[in-house]
């Protein structure tokens, strides 16, 4: 075990090896990993990390990996929720995964049901809506458990440009069925 400056206060229950608690004020690194005298690896005071040698193409998927979550609230058994935008690409990115989520369960049926679609918007083509997923809750494609995600990973038009935009809507058929606190998640690579 190394200590460097006064015990820390929030280390691991189990121990740490390498611990660093700088004075109040300090603004110097915390590390400075260096080749040859040029710095490969920093962390400052302000637990920034700073290197050239970390990017993108250096990164491993997870680290590349985003989320991004839609609260659409509770969508009535006969109401259609209109298609809102909730999520514009920052950047190259491919869509992973579409999770759906209720606070109640959502019993599956062919005659009442409610289909949900996410669908990408194109910059240079913003009046088609390109389907990413649609998921109807009707005995195929099954049901939905109160506070379980459903997932998809089978999608569509999955690679969104800087800009693209994706939204979501509801639709019912026959006496529909209630989404009681429906949250939408979509999981992102960043592309470059």
């Amino acid at each position: 075990m190394l200590s460097l400056g006064s015990a820390i206060s929030g280390g691991s229950g189990s121990g740490t090896y390498l611990s660093i608690n700088a004075a109040n004020g300090y603004a110097g690194d915390l590390v400075n990993l260096e080749v040859n005298n040029s710095s490969v690896f920093r962390i400052g005071s302000n637990g920034v990390i700073a290197t050239a040698s970390v990017n993108s193409g250096s990164m491993t998927t997870g680290a590349k990996t985003h989320v991004a979550t839609f609260t659409v609230g509770s969508v009535g058994a006969t109401t259609d929720f209109a298609e809102q935008p909730f999520f514009v690409a920052p950047a190259a990115v491919t869509v992973q995964k579409v999770t759906f989520t209720t606070t109640a369960d959502v019993t599956a049926s062919d005659t009442d049901n409610q289909t949900l679609t996410v669908a990408r918007r194109a910059t240079g083509t913003p009046a088609t809506a390109d389907t990413v997923e649609a998921y109807t809750t009707n005995t195929t494609s099954g049901g939905m458990t109160a506070w379980v995600a459903k997932s998809f990973t089978s999608l569509s038009n999955t690679s969104l440009s800087t800009g693209d935009v994706l939204t979501f809507k509801t639709a019912h058929a026959g006496n529909g069925v209630a989404l009681n606190g429906l949250l939408v998640t979509i999981e992102y690579t960043t592309t470059t």
